[in-house]
C-alpha cells in the first residue's frame, strides 16, 4: 500500500469522525434538543466508542502483520460507512421510541437521549477508533522511524478532524442537511473501503448512499405541515391549520414559538403581554425583542401601539427568514439585527424604554448566559431610567429551582419586580423596572375592548417579589439553569 492512500486513510476517517459527531447533535435535536446534557452524552458515548476501539485495534494490530492488518482495516471502514449511511433511517424509529417515553414521562431528555446516542452511535465510533493502530501497523517499515511516522499519521487524522469540524457546520448541514451530511461522509467511507480492498465490484455499495440522497423525509410527518427547515441552531417546522392560522415549533416540538392567524390580532399566549409595558409606560418610544422567532410579539406591538420603534435580535438566519415567509414578518416596521442577544446589548449603544426576553434553546433551555446577574445588569444598563424588562420563564410551577434562581436573580439587580404566572400554562412571566411603577395610573378606558381585557387580567394577577439577599444567583461563573431545567423536567416526569 502507498504511503499516500495511509495518509488518505487515516486523513478520511479523522474527518468522518468529528463529521458524524457534530451532525449527531442536528439529528437529536428534532426530538431531544441540543442542550448541554445531549451534547455531553454525544461526546462521552463518541469517547468511550473511540477508547474501545483504539483498545481492540490496537490488539489487532498486534496479532497481524501488515498484510493482514490491511484485509482488517478496509472491511472495517466499508461497513462503517453503510453503518453512517444508514444512520438516518435506523435512527428513526429508535429516537421515535425514547421521544415517545419521554412524552408518556417514563424518561428525562438526558436518560433519553443517552439510550438514543448508545444505540446509534457506539458502533460506528467502535469501528472508527480501530483505524488508527491498524493504519500505525502498515505504515511501520523500520522501527527507528517509528515515533514520525505514527506521529505523522495522527496529524494528518487530525487536520482531516479539523476539516470535518467546519465542513459540516459552515456547508453540508445549512446547504444540504443533516441527513445528506451522513450520506455524504457515509459514501466517503464506503469509497475509500472499496479502493483500500482493490475490489472494484464493491463499487455497487456507493448506490446506497447516493440513493437515499434523492429519498424525501419528514422527520415528524404531520398532515398540517407546510414546511420544514434545518440551520446550525434549529430544526424548524410549520403549521397550519384550516382557519389558516399558523404555529412554529422547533426541535423536539414541546412548545409553540410564534402563532399566526390572518383575522386575530391576540394569540392567546403569553407574548400577548408584551402590550402591558407600553400601557403602563405611554410615553416610551422604543421597543426591543430578544428572540423574535416568527415576531408574534412584534405583530401585536404594532397593531396596538403603531408609534412604536421595533427592533429585534435573532440569531438564527433560517429563523428570520421562516418569519417573512410564513408569519408576514416583513409587513411589520421591525430592524431584525442577525446576533446573540447579549453580544447585541453589548455592542449597541441605543437605550430603549422597553426590552423583553424571551430567548430559549432547544425550547426548554434559557442559554445560561442570557440568565445571570451581569446579563441583567446589561439589560438595565441599556433601559433608559423608566425602563422595563419583560422575561419569560418556562417553569412547572411557580416554587420551582429554575424560577426561583431567575426571580432571586433579577431582584438582585432591579429594584422593582413582578411575577405574573399564565393560566394553563407553564409560562410565568417577569417585569422589572427600573423606577417604581404606578399601575393605578392605567387608564383602561383609551383601548380597545380586546386590549382592555388583557390588561384588566395581567393588572390582577401581578404581583411583587420580594427580594432574598440570602437566595441563590445566577452568574457567568456559575448558572446551574440547565442543570435545574433537566431536574425539573425529571421531576415532572417521575
Amino acid at each position: 500500500m502507498s504511503r499516500f492512500f495511509l495518509f488518505l486513510t487515516v486523513f478520511i476517517t479523522g474527518m468522518a469522525v468529528m463529521a458524524v459527531e457534530l451532525t449527531a447533535s442536528r439529528l437529536l435535536a428534532p426530538y431531544f434538543g441540543a442542550s448541554l446534557f445531549v451534547w455531553t452524552n454525544i461526546i462521552g458515548v463518541v469517547m468511550a466508542a473511540l477508547a474501545l476501539g483504539y483498545f481492540v485495534g490496537g490488539k489487532l494490530a498486534d496479532r497481524n502483520n501488515g498484510a493482514t492488518a490491511q484485509k482488517i482495516l478496509y472491511p472495517i471502514i466499508l461497513a462503517t460507512g453503510v453503518f453512517i449511511t444508514l444512520i438516518p433511517f435506523v435512527g428513526k424509529p429508535v429516537f421515535l421510541f425514547a421521544y415517545g417515553a419521554i412524552e408518556r414521562q417514563n424518561l428525562s431528555i438526558f436518560l433519553g437521549s443517552l439510550v438514543a446516542t448508545l444505540v446509534l452511535f457506539l458502533i460506528p465510533f467502535f469501528l472508527l477508533g480501530m483505524v488508527s493502530p491498524l493504519a500505525a501497523r502498515l505504515s511501520f517499515k523500520k522501527m527507528d522511524s517509528a515515533g514520525s511516522t505514527v506521529g505523522s499519521l495522527y496529524a494528518f487524522s487530525t487536520l482531516g478532524s479539523i476539516v470535518g469540524t467546519f465542513l459540516p457546520v459552515l456547508v453540508t448541514i445549512p446547504f444540504l442537511g443533516s441527513r445528506e451530511t451522513f450520506f455524504l461522509f457515509g459514501g466517503m467511507l464506503i469509497m475509500l473501503g472499496v479502493f483500500g480492498l482493490r475490489k472494484a465490484i464493491l463499487l455497487g455499495l456507493l448506490i446506497l448512499p447516493i440513493a437515499l440522497f434523492f429519498i424525501p423525509s419528514s422527520i415528524h410527518a404531520h398532515p398540517d405541515l407546510i414546511y420544514e427547515g434545518e440551520s446550525v441552531y434549529n430544526y424548524i417546522r410549520v403549521f397550519e391549520d384550516d382557519s389558516g392560522a399558523r404555529a412554529l415549533l422547533t426541535n423536539e416540538g414541546v412548545g409553540v414559538q410564534s402563532l399566526y392567524h390572518p383575522r386575530k390580532n391576540l394569540t392567546g399566549y403569553y407574548w400577548d403581554a408584551a402590550a402591558f409595558l407600553q400601557a403602563i409606560n405611554p410615553n416610551g418610544k422604543k421597543f426591543l425583542i430578544l428572540g423574535t422567532a416568527g415576531a408574534s410579539s412584534a405583530r401585536i406591538l404594532h397593531h396596538f401601539y403603531p408609534q412604536l420603534e421595533l427592533a429585534g435580535v435573532e440569531i438564527d438566519p433560517l429563523m428570520i427568514q421562516t418569519g417573512k415567509r410564513f408569519f408576514n414578518s416583513d409587513e411589520i416596521p421591525m430592524q431584525i439585527h442577525e446576533n446573540d442577544g447579549r453580544m447585541f446589548l453589548a455592542n449597541t449603544k441605543e437605550k430603549y424604554d422597553f426590552i423583553m426576553v424571551d430567548v430559549y434553546r432547544d425550547e426548554l433551555y434559557i442559554p445560561f448566559h442570557l440568565a445571570t446577574k451581569e446579563f441583567f445588569e446589561l439589560v438595565k444598563s441599556r433601559l433608559e431610567p423608566n425602563g422595563s424588562m419583560m422575561m419569560n420563564i418556562a417553569s412547572v410551577s411557580t416554587d420551582s429551582e429554575l424560577l426561583t434562581l431567575i426571580k432571586n436573580t433579577v431582584t438582585d439587580v432591579f429594584p422593582f419586580t413582578y411575577e405574573l404566572r399564565e393560566e394553563n400554562s407553564y409560562n410565568s412571566l417577569i417585569f422589572a423596572f427600573k423606577a417604581a411603577p404606578d399601575f393605578s395610573t392605567v387608564s383602561l378606558d383609551k383601548f380597545s375592548l380586546e386590549l382592555q381585557s388583557l390588561l384588566s387580567k395581567i393588572l390582577r394577577g401581578i404581583t411583587l417579589i420580594a427580594n432574598n439577599p440570602s437566595g441563590e444567583i445566577a452568574l457567568d461563573n456559575r448558572s446551574p439553569v440547565e442543570f435545574l431545567t433537566e431536574k425539573m423536567v425529571l421531576s415532572e416526569a417521575i
